[in-house]
Protein backbone atom coordinates (compact mmCIF):
# COMPACT_ATOMS: atom_id res chain seq x y z
CA UNK A 1 0.00 0.00 0.00
CA UNK A 2 1.08 3.25 -0.81
CA UNK A 3 0.74 6.01 1.44
CA UNK A 4 -1.20 8.31 -0.75
CA UNK A 5 -3.38 4.92 -1.05
CA UNK A 6 -3.70 4.84 2.90
CA UNK A 7 -4.72 8.41 3.43
CA UNK A 8 -7.27 8.33 0.55
CA UNK A 9 -8.56 5.05 2.77
CA UNK A 10 -8.51 6.90 5.96
CA UNK A 11 -10.73 9.57 4.72
CA UNK A 12 -13.60 6.89 3.78
CA UNK A 13 -13.88 5.84 6.99
CA UNK A 14 -16.63 7.88 9.46
CA UNK A 15 -15.31 10.74 11.18
CA UNK A 16 -18.56 11.96 13.07
CA UNK A 17 -21.08 9.67 12.14
CA UNK A 18 -20.13 6.81 14.03
CA UNK A 19 -18.21 5.72 17.06
CA UNK A 20 -17.52 2.41 18.82
CA UNK A 21 -18.04 1.96 22.65
CA UNK A 22 -14.38 2.14 24.70
CA UNK A 23 -15.07 -1.74 25.45
CA UNK A 24 -15.34 -2.48 21.48
CA UNK A 25 -12.57 0.06 21.09
CA UNK A 26 -10.03 -2.08 23.94
CA UNK A 27 -11.11 -4.91 21.85
CA UNK A 28 -9.27 -3.79 18.54
CA UNK A 29 -5.99 -3.07 20.76
CA UNK A 30 -6.14 -6.23 22.31
CA UNK A 31 -6.45 -7.69 18.71
CA UNK A 32 -3.57 -5.89 18.14
CA UNK A 33 -1.62 -7.49 21.26
CA UNK A 34 -2.48 -5.06 23.72
CA UNK A 35 0.67 -1.89 22.88
CA UNK A 36 -0.53 -0.14 25.46
CA UNK A 37 -0.14 -2.92 27.88
CA UNK A 38 3.22 -3.82 26.30
CA UNK A 39 4.42 -0.26 27.59
CA UNK A 40 3.41 -0.12 30.76
CA UNK A 41 5.36 -3.51 31.25
CA UNK A 42 8.11 -1.44 29.85
CA UNK A 43 8.02 1.22 32.69
CA UNK A 44 6.50 4.02 30.29
CA UNK A 45 4.46 6.58 31.79
CA UNK A 46 1.24 7.89 30.20
CA UNK A 47 -0.01 11.64 30.25
CA UNK A 48 -3.08 12.23 28.79
CA UNK A 49 -5.02 15.68 28.07
CA UNK A 50 -8.30 16.57 27.69
CA UNK A 51 -10.21 19.90 27.45
CA UNK A 52 -11.71 22.38 24.85
CA UNK A 53 -9.04 24.65 24.31
CA UNK A 54 -5.25 24.32 25.06
CA UNK A 55 -4.57 20.61 24.77
CA UNK A 56 -2.47 20.46 21.82
CA UNK A 57 -0.06 22.73 23.53
CA UNK A 58 0.08 21.19 26.58
CA UNK A 59 0.95 18.00 25.33
CA UNK A 60 3.51 19.88 23.28
CA UNK A 61 4.85 22.02 26.42
CA UNK A 62 4.78 18.18 28.16
CA UNK A 63 6.58 16.61 25.19
CA UNK A 64 9.18 18.86 25.07
CA UNK A 65 10.60 19.01 28.81
CA UNK A 66 10.76 15.25 28.90
CA UNK A 67 13.27 15.53 25.60
CA UNK A 68 15.11 18.34 27.53
CA UNK A 69 15.26 15.95 30.23
CA UNK A 70 16.77 13.39 27.54
CA UNK A 71 14.09 11.06 27.84
CA UNK A 72 12.27 9.78 24.57
CA UNK A 73 8.72 10.77 24.34
CA UNK A 74 6.06 9.82 21.91
CA UNK A 75 3.75 12.20 20.96
CA UNK A 76 -0.47 11.56 20.16
CA UNK A 77 -2.10 14.58 18.70
CA UNK A 78 -5.46 15.96 16.76
CA UNK A 79 -6.45 17.24 13.99
CA UNK A 80 -3.08 17.43 11.89
CA UNK A 81 -2.65 20.93 9.81
CA UNK A 82 -1.33 19.51 6.33
CA UNK A 83 -0.30 16.11 6.66
CA UNK A 84 -1.87 13.03 8.59
CA UNK A 85 1.50 11.72 9.82
CA UNK A 86 1.77 14.68 12.00
CA UNK A 87 -0.31 13.08 14.53
CA UNK A 88 1.68 10.52 15.79
CA UNK A 89 5.24 11.43 16.70
CA UNK A 90 8.64 10.08 18.41
CA UNK A 91 10.98 11.78 19.33
CA UNK A 92 9.69 15.04 17.89
CA UNK A 93 9.78 13.03 13.91
CA UNK A 94 6.55 11.93 12.46
CA UNK A 95 5.68 8.33 12.12
CA UNK A 96 7.66 7.33 8.39
CA UNK A 97 5.27 6.75 5.53
CA UNK A 98 6.23 2.69 5.75
CA UNK A 99 5.61 2.13 9.22
CA UNK A 100 2.13 4.09 8.84
CA UNK A 101 1.17 2.05 5.80
CA UNK A 102 2.47 -0.84 7.20
CA UNK A 103 0.68 -0.45 10.53
CA UNK A 104 -2.44 0.38 8.86
CA UNK A 105 -2.39 -2.87 7.56
CA UNK A 106 -2.00 -4.64 10.78
CA UNK A 107 -5.30 -2.63 12.18
CA UNK A 108 -6.91 -3.72 8.72
CA UNK A 109 -5.88 -7.24 9.12
CA UNK A 110 -6.12 -7.75 12.70
CA UNK A 111 -9.09 -4.88 14.23
CA UNK A 112 -11.38 -5.43 10.85
CA UNK A 113 -12.14 -3.03 8.41
CA UNK A 114 -15.50 -1.44 7.03
CA UNK A 115 -18.44 -0.93 9.15
CA UNK A 116 -16.97 -3.65 11.74
CA UNK A 117 -13.65 -1.91 12.05
CA UNK A 118 -12.45 1.06 13.59
CA UNK A 119 -13.53 4.48 12.41
CA UNK A 120 -11.45 7.21 11.39
CA UNK A 121 -10.41 8.72 14.66
CA UNK A 122 -10.24 5.07 16.33
CA UNK A 123 -8.22 3.99 12.89
CA UNK A 124 -5.03 6.45 13.86
CA UNK A 125 -4.85 5.72 17.36
CA UNK A 126 -4.60 1.95 16.96
CA UNK A 127 -1.65 2.75 14.78
CA UNK A 128 0.07 5.17 17.04
CA UNK A 129 0.05 2.91 20.01
CA UNK A 130 1.66 -0.09 17.71
CA UNK A 131 4.20 2.31 16.75
CA UNK A 132 5.07 3.68 20.07
CA UNK A 133 5.20 -0.27 21.31
CA UNK A 134 7.37 -0.44 18.46
CA UNK A 135 9.63 2.33 19.80
CA UNK A 136 9.82 1.37 23.52
CA UNK A 137 9.31 5.19 25.11
CA UNK A 138 10.05 6.54 28.36
CA UNK A 139 7.13 8.78 27.99
CA UNK A 140 3.63 8.81 26.10
CA UNK A 141 1.84 12.10 25.64
CA UNK A 142 -1.94 11.31 24.48
CA UNK A 143 -4.24 14.21 23.36
CA UNK A 144 -7.83 13.19 23.37
CA UNK A 145 -9.84 13.96 20.19
CA UNK A 146 -13.22 14.57 21.41
CA UNK A 147 -14.91 14.51 25.31
CA UNK A 148 -12.44 12.72 27.30
CA UNK A 149 -14.99 9.59 28.75
CA UNK A 150 -15.42 7.84 25.64
CA UNK A 151 -12.79 9.10 23.74
CA UNK A 152 -10.89 6.06 22.06
CA UNK A 153 -7.08 7.59 23.93
CA UNK A 154 -9.50 6.39 27.16
CA UNK A 155 -9.01 2.83 26.64
CA UNK A 156 -5.44 2.73 27.74
CA UNK A 157 -5.29 1.25 30.78
CA UNK A 158 -1.61 2.56 32.58
CA UNK A 159 -1.76 6.70 33.41
CA UNK A 160 0.62 8.48 35.25
CA UNK A 161 -0.95 11.81 35.31
CA UNK A 162 -4.10 13.55 33.52
CA UNK A 163 -4.59 17.09 32.25
CA UNK A 164 -7.41 19.01 31.71
CA UNK A 165 -6.87 22.48 29.92
CA UNK A 166 -9.89 25.43 30.07
CA UNK A 167 -13.21 24.06 29.16
CA UNK A 168 -15.77 26.11 27.35
CA UNK A 169 -18.80 25.40 24.85
CA UNK A 170 -17.71 23.36 21.96
CA UNK A 171 -19.22 20.02 20.36
CA UNK A 172 -22.23 20.83 22.33
CA UNK A 173 -24.23 18.42 20.09
CA UNK A 174 -21.29 15.38 21.06
CA UNK A 175 -20.50 16.20 25.07
CA UNK A 176 -23.55 18.82 26.01
CA UNK A 177 -24.94 22.14 26.23
CA UNK A 178 -23.29 23.31 29.59
CA UNK A 179 -20.05 24.03 30.60
CA UNK A 180 -20.94 21.50 33.31
CA UNK A 181 -21.77 18.85 31.14
CA UNK A 182 -18.70 19.35 29.14
CA UNK A 183 -16.63 19.07 32.26
CA UNK A 184 -18.01 15.97 33.21
CA UNK A 185 -17.21 14.26 29.64
CA UNK A 186 -13.74 15.99 29.67
CA UNK A 187 -13.81 14.68 34.00
CA UNK A 188 -13.72 10.74 32.62
CA UNK A 189 -10.64 10.61 31.50
CA UNK A 190 -9.76 11.27 35.33
CA UNK A 191 -8.26 7.41 37.22
CA UNK A 192 -8.56 6.24 40.51
CA UNK A 193 -5.50 7.46 42.43
CA UNK A 194 -4.01 9.11 39.78
CA UNK A 195 -2.86 13.14 40.04
CA UNK A 196 -4.66 15.18 37.85
CA UNK A 197 -4.05 18.96 36.96
CA UNK A 198 -6.89 21.45 36.30
CA UNK A 199 -7.86 25.38 36.25
CA UNK A 200 -9.64 26.72 38.79
CA UNK A 201 -12.10 28.59 36.09
CA UNK A 202 -14.33 28.53 34.85
CA UNK A 203 -16.01 27.66 38.51
CA UNK A 204 -18.56 25.21 37.19
CA UNK A 205 -15.87 22.94 35.50
CA UNK A 206 -13.55 23.19 38.47
CA UNK A 207 -16.47 21.75 40.40
CA UNK A 208 -17.18 19.25 38.06
CA UNK A 209 -13.65 17.77 38.87
CA UNK A 210 -13.35 18.38 42.16
CA UNK A 211 -16.23 16.11 42.83
CA UNK A 212 -15.13 13.61 40.77
CA UNK A 213 -11.37 13.58 41.86
CA UNK A 214 -12.73 13.31 45.55
CA UNK A 215 -14.99 9.99 43.92
CA UNK A 216 -11.58 8.46 42.68
CA UNK A 217 -9.33 9.43 45.48
CA UNK A 218 -7.64 11.38 42.56
CA UNK A 219 -5.15 14.24 44.09
CA UNK A 220 -6.33 17.26 42.54
CA UNK A 221 -3.75 19.97 41.67
CA UNK A 222 -5.31 23.31 40.85
CA UNK A 223 -3.54 26.37 38.73
CA UNK A 224 -5.75 29.69 39.60
CA UNK A 225 -4.67 32.65 37.51
CA UNK A 226 -2.37 34.32 40.50
CA UNK A 227 0.18 31.60 39.89
CA UNK A 228 1.64 32.82 36.98
CA UNK A 229 2.06 35.88 34.70
CA UNK A 230 2.43 36.08 30.88
CA UNK A 231 3.46 39.29 29.57
CA UNK A 232 3.80 40.31 25.76
CA UNK A 233 8.30 40.56 25.63
CA UNK A 234 9.07 41.64 21.78
CA UNK A 235 5.83 41.21 20.25
CA UNK A 236 6.47 37.54 19.36
CA UNK A 237 7.16 36.02 22.34
CA UNK A 238 6.57 35.93 26.18
CA UNK A 239 8.14 36.35 29.16
CA UNK A 240 6.23 33.49 31.54
CA UNK A 241 6.86 33.06 35.41
CA UNK A 242 5.02 30.08 37.31
CA UNK A 243 5.23 30.11 41.55
CA UNK A 244 3.17 27.01 41.91
CA UNK A 245 2.59 25.27 45.58
CA UNK A 246 1.69 21.82 45.55
CA UNK A 247 -1.17 22.02 48.48
CA UNK A 248 -2.01 17.93 47.88
CA UNK A 249 -0.66 16.10 50.76
CA UNK A 250 -0.38 13.02 48.72
CA UNK A 251 2.10 15.31 46.79
CA UNK A 252 4.31 11.92 45.46
CA UNK A 253 7.85 13.86 44.91
CA UNK A 254 10.57 14.12 48.23
CA UNK A 255 11.75 17.70 47.29
CA UNK A 256 10.41 20.66 47.55
CA UNK A 257 6.88 21.04 47.24
CA UNK A 258 7.16 24.64 45.45
CA UNK A 259 7.28 24.87 41.61
CA UNK A 260 9.13 28.07 40.53
CA UNK A 261 9.90 28.71 36.70
CA UNK A 262 10.93 31.74 34.50
CA UNK A 263 11.19 31.46 30.90
CA UNK A 264 10.59 32.92 27.85
CA UNK A 265 8.06 31.47 25.81
CA UNK A 266 8.55 31.37 21.61
CA UNK A 267 5.04 33.04 21.01
CA UNK A 268 3.06 35.63 21.10
CA UNK A 269 0.35 33.88 21.79
CA UNK A 270 -0.79 35.25 25.86
CA UNK A 271 -2.84 32.33 26.13
CA UNK A 272 -0.27 30.37 26.48
CA UNK A 273 1.26 30.90 29.45
CA UNK A 274 -2.21 28.97 31.22
CA UNK A 275 -1.40 26.06 28.92
CA UNK A 276 2.66 26.07 30.16
CA UNK A 277 1.72 26.61 33.71
CA UNK A 278 -1.11 22.98 33.46
CA UNK A 279 1.75 21.16 31.73
CA UNK A 280 4.47 22.47 33.81
CA UNK A 281 2.53 21.97 36.88
CA UNK A 282 2.05 18.21 35.57
CA UNK A 283 5.13 18.04 35.11
CA UNK A 284 6.40 19.02 38.51
CA UNK A 285 4.76 15.38 40.03
CA UNK A 286 7.71 13.68 38.45
CA UNK A 287 10.36 15.70 40.34
CA UNK A 288 12.71 14.72 43.55
CA UNK A 289 12.49 10.86 44.74
CA UNK A 290 10.51 9.84 42.01
CA UNK A 291 12.52 8.08 38.80
CA UNK A 292 10.18 9.94 36.39
CA UNK A 293 12.53 7.58 33.66
CA UNK A 294 12.39 4.62 35.48
CA UNK A 295 16.09 3.72 33.77
CA UNK A 296 17.26 5.34 36.72
CA UNK A 297 20.61 7.07 34.44
CA UNK A 298 19.24 9.89 32.49
CA UNK A 299 18.63 13.24 33.63
CA UNK A 300 16.56 14.54 36.39
CA UNK A 301 13.92 16.94 35.48
CA UNK A 302 14.64 19.53 37.45
CA UNK A 303 13.04 23.46 37.43
CA UNK A 304 15.92 24.30 34.84
CA UNK A 305 15.22 21.40 32.67
CA UNK A 306 11.40 22.28 32.73
CA UNK A 307 12.07 26.10 32.17
CA UNK A 308 14.30 24.74 28.99
CA UNK A 309 11.76 22.70 27.74
CA UNK A 310 8.83 25.35 27.35
CA UNK A 311 11.36 27.74 25.99
CA UNK A 312 12.19 25.79 23.35
CA UNK A 313 8.18 24.46 22.74
CA UNK A 314 6.50 25.70 19.75
CA UNK A 315 3.25 24.80 18.81
CA UNK A 316 2.14 25.28 15.20
CA UNK A 317 -1.17 27.06 14.07
CA UNK A 318 -1.60 28.83 17.60
CA UNK A 319 -0.44 32.65 16.43
CA UNK A 320 2.26 31.71 14.54
CA UNK A 321 4.13 34.06 12.24
CA UNK A 322 4.30 32.27 8.75
CA UNK A 323 5.27 35.08 6.81
CA UNK A 324 6.73 38.62 8.18
CA UNK A 325 3.79 40.01 9.80
CA UNK A 326 1.31 37.11 9.13
CA UNK A 327 -0.16 35.28 11.75
CA UNK A 328 -2.25 31.80 11.69
CA UNK A 329 -4.20 31.14 14.90
CA UNK A 330 -6.80 27.56 15.33
CA UNK A 331 -9.28 29.65 17.76
CA UNK A 332 -12.48 28.10 16.77
CA UNK A 333 -14.79 28.27 19.19
CA UNK A 334 -15.79 31.77 21.30
CA UNK A 335 -12.87 30.98 23.77
CA UNK A 336 -10.73 30.41 21.96
CA UNK A 337 -11.55 33.53 19.39
CA UNK A 338 -11.26 35.84 22.67
CA UNK A 339 -7.84 34.05 23.49
CA UNK A 340 -6.82 35.05 19.92
CA UNK A 341 -7.83 38.64 19.75
CA UNK A 342 -6.11 39.03 23.28
CA UNK A 343 -2.81 37.85 21.57
CA UNK A 344 -4.12 40.55 18.64
CA UNK A 345 -4.25 43.37 20.74
CA UNK A 346 -0.98 42.14 22.47
CA UNK A 347 1.15 42.39 19.04
CA UNK A 348 2.29 45.55 18.76
CA UNK A 349 1.15 47.49 15.48
CA UNK A 350 3.63 49.67 13.13
CA UNK A 351 2.98 53.63 13.38
CA UNK A 352 -0.06 53.88 10.95
CA UNK A 353 -0.37 50.04 10.42
CA UNK A 354 -3.61 48.23 10.26
CA UNK A 355 -5.43 44.95 11.18
CA UNK A 356 -6.32 42.57 8.54
CA UNK A 357 -8.40 39.52 9.05
CA UNK A 358 -8.81 36.71 6.98
CA UNK A 359 -11.91 34.41 8.52
CA UNK A 360 -13.73 30.96 7.70
CA UNK A 361 -15.41 28.61 10.22
CA UNK A 362 -17.22 25.56 10.00
CA UNK A 363 -21.05 24.59 9.81
CA UNK A 364 -21.41 23.35 13.88
CA UNK A 365 -19.48 26.49 15.22
CA UNK A 366 -20.96 29.44 17.21
CA UNK A 367 -20.17 31.00 14.06
CA UNK A 368 -22.11 34.55 15.13
CA UNK A 369 -20.49 34.05 18.69
CA UNK A 370 -17.30 34.45 17.67
CA UNK A 371 -18.07 37.13 14.37
CA UNK A 372 -19.79 38.97 17.58
CA UNK A 373 -16.40 38.42 19.38
CA UNK A 374 -14.07 39.87 16.40
CA UNK A 375 -16.57 42.94 15.50
CA UNK A 376 -16.58 43.97 19.16
CA UNK A 377 -13.04 44.45 19.70
CA UNK A 378 -12.81 46.67 17.11
CA UNK A 379 -9.33 45.34 16.76
CA UNK A 380 -9.46 45.13 12.52
CA UNK A 381 -9.93 48.06 9.96
CA UNK A 382 -10.75 44.64 6.96
CA UNK A 383 -12.11 40.80 7.46
CA UNK A 384 -12.39 38.94 4.32
CA UNK A 385 -14.52 35.75 4.25
CA UNK A 386 -13.75 32.80 2.74
CA UNK A 387 -15.33 29.55 2.59
CA UNK A 388 -13.46 25.63 2.92
CA UNK A 389 -14.11 23.39 0.90
CA UNK A 390 -15.18 20.44 2.84
CA UNK A 391 -18.38 18.96 3.78
CA UNK A 392 -18.29 21.34 7.08
CA UNK A 393 -17.57 24.23 5.68
CA UNK A 394 -19.86 27.35 5.60
CA UNK A 395 -19.94 29.08 2.36
CA UNK A 396 -18.45 32.98 1.73
CA UNK A 397 -21.84 34.38 1.43
CA UNK A 398 -23.03 32.54 4.74
CA UNK A 399 -19.68 33.82 6.29
CA UNK A 400 -20.09 36.96 5.10
CA UNK A 401 -24.10 37.44 6.05
CA UNK A 402 -23.07 36.11 9.53
CA UNK A 403 -20.61 39.14 9.74
CA UNK A 404 -22.64 41.99 8.22
CA UNK A 405 -25.65 40.46 10.21
CA UNK A 406 -23.55 41.36 13.74
CA UNK A 407 -22.04 44.16 12.11
CA UNK A 408 -25.51 45.69 11.81
CA UNK A 409 -26.53 44.91 15.11
CA UNK A 410 -24.19 47.60 16.04
CA UNK A 411 -21.19 45.36 17.32
CA UNK A 412 -18.57 47.29 15.42
CA UNK A 413 -16.28 49.35 16.96
CA UNK A 414 -16.19 48.24 20.73
CA UNK A 415 -12.42 47.09 22.15
CA UNK A 416 -13.18 45.19 25.00
CA UNK A 417 -16.22 46.81 26.98
CA UNK A 418 -15.44 50.24 25.74
CA UNK A 419 -18.20 52.14 25.02
CA UNK A 420 -18.45 53.41 20.76
CA UNK A 421 -16.36 56.91 21.46
CA UNK A 422 -13.64 55.38 23.59
CA UNK A 423 -13.09 52.80 20.83
CA UNK A 424 -12.70 56.06 17.97
CA UNK A 425 -10.60 57.73 20.37
CA UNK A 426 -8.22 54.83 20.47
CA UNK A 427 -8.63 54.30 16.66
CA UNK A 428 -7.28 57.37 15.66
CA UNK A 429 -4.61 56.60 17.81
CA UNK A 430 -3.37 52.96 17.90
CA UNK A 431 -4.65 51.72 14.40
CA UNK A 432 -8.39 50.54 15.73
CA UNK A 433 -11.46 51.43 13.15
CA UNK A 434 -14.86 52.36 14.39
CA UNK A 435 -15.85 50.99 11.45
CA UNK A 436 -15.17 47.39 9.48
CA UNK A 437 -14.89 46.28 6.04
CA UNK A 438 -16.22 43.04 5.52
CA UNK A 439 -15.55 41.70 1.77
CA UNK A 440 -15.70 38.07 0.21
CA UNK A 441 -13.59 35.34 -1.60
CA UNK A 442 -14.47 32.52 -3.34
CA UNK A 443 -11.67 29.89 -1.80
CA UNK A 444 -9.04 30.03 0.60
CA UNK A 445 -5.97 30.56 -1.81
CA UNK A 446 -8.04 33.30 -3.50
CA UNK A 447 -8.78 35.19 0.15
CA UNK A 448 -5.13 34.22 0.97
CA UNK A 449 -3.56 35.97 -1.92
CA UNK A 450 -6.20 38.82 -1.57
CA UNK A 451 -4.87 39.49 2.20
CA UNK A 452 -0.98 39.06 0.73
CA UNK A 453 -1.91 42.27 -1.87
CA UNK A 454 -3.84 44.03 0.63
CA UNK A 455 -1.10 44.14 3.27
CA UNK A 456 0.82 46.86 3.62
CA UNK A 457 4.41 46.65 5.38
CA UNK A 458 3.04 48.42 8.53
CA UNK A 459 0.35 46.18 8.51
CA UNK A 460 -0.18 43.36 10.45
CA UNK A 461 -2.41 40.25 8.91
CA UNK A 462 -4.31 37.30 10.40
CA UNK A 463 -6.23 34.24 9.72
CA UNK A 464 -7.94 32.25 12.30
CA UNK A 465 -11.81 30.68 12.80
CA UNK A 466 -10.74 26.95 11.97
CA UNK A 467 -7.74 24.71 12.09
CA UNK A 468 -8.94 23.60 8.88
CA UNK A 469 -7.91 27.34 7.68
CA UNK A 470 -4.91 27.07 9.43
CA UNK A 471 -3.71 23.63 7.75
CA UNK A 472 -5.05 24.97 4.55
CA UNK A 473 -3.02 28.11 4.62
CA UNK A 474 0.01 26.55 5.73
CA UNK A 475 -0.25 24.14 2.57
CA UNK A 476 -0.71 27.12 0.21
CA UNK A 477 2.14 29.35 2.05
CA UNK A 478 5.34 27.72 0.54
CA UNK A 479 3.87 28.62 -3.06
CA UNK A 480 2.04 31.82 -2.30
CA UNK A 481 5.46 33.36 -0.25
CA UNK A 482 8.00 32.23 -3.60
Amino acid sequence: MKYSEAVKYLEELPRFTRKHGLEQTRVFLDRLGAPDERMAEQGTLVAHVAGTNGKGSVCQYLSEMFLAAGAHVALFTSPHLVDTRERIRFDREEIPEEAFCRLLETVREKAGSGEAGPTYFETLFLIAELWFAEQRPDVVVLETGLGGRLDATNVVRHKDVCVITRIGLDHMQYLGSTVAAIAGEKAGILRAGVPAVVLSEPEEARKVFETRARALSCPLFVVKPGDFSACPADGRSIDFSLRYRYDCKDFPGEGAAELRIDARLRTPALYQGENASLALVAAGLFRGGRDAFCGGNRAPLSEQTMARGVSEAFWEGRMEEILPGVFLDGGHNPDGIGAFLRSVAAVPLPAGGRRLLLFSAVSDKQVGAMAKEILDSGLFAQITAVPMQNERGLSAEQLGQILQNVQGAGSAGKVGGESDGAATKRGAADGYSAGCGVAMRESVPDGFRALLAEKRPEDLAFAAGSLYLVGMIKELCGRVSQ
